[in-house]
């Protein structure tokens, strides 16, 4: 493994099966923490795949990839603008839905770049905050988007029917 950093650059739909590598991996993880909220279908991936090549072509939406220099996806992340309600007026709300970095490459600012690159894309997008969701047990994660200066305001509950 080189120890050039890697470049980020706005992911394509000819990425998917690459980013999608790196998804499985994500959902092994989020599985291990509750493995009744992240059950996954036996192709999940395969689903998940087809979804990233519809997600990368909507225009509000934003989605980075980590590339290493001999050409290996490393990280990626996907984003997307909301509209808030008109009740909180008209900010725009920007929704982190996934990040994720190749276990070889954690640990070296990959994470860190992938999230303010898309920081800095967001704000230029008129976005007025950024939320995300993050697994209670997932005290790491907390911790890294806690250092880029985001704060917990409130718990996701879940209840199977």
């Amino acid at each position: 493994m080189t120890d050039k950093a890697p470049t980020i650059r706005p992911a394509r739909a000819d990425d998917a099966a690459a980013v999608a590598s790196l998804w499985e991996t994500m959902a092994h993880e989020h599985h291990a923490y509750d493995d009744e909220v992240w059950a996954y279908a036996d192709d999940a991936t395969a689903h998940w795949r087809d979804y990233f090549r519809r997600f990368v072509e909507r225009p509000e939406t934003l989605a980075l990839l980590a590339e290493a220099p001999a050409g290996d996806v490393v990280g990626f992340l996907l984003a997307e603008v909301r509209p808030e309600p008109r009740v909180f007026g008209e900010r725009a709300q920007g929704f982190i839905g996934d990040l994720a970095v190749h276990p070889d490459w954690r640990r070296r600012g990959m994470a860190s770049s992938l999230v303010e690159r898309a920081f800095d894309e967001l704000r230029r997008r008129g976005v007025h905050h950024v939320i995300l969701h993050v697994a209670l047990d997932n005290e790491p994660a907390i911790a890294f988007y806690e250092r880029h200066g985001m704060r917990r305001v409130m718990y996701r509950m879940y209840r199977r029917l």
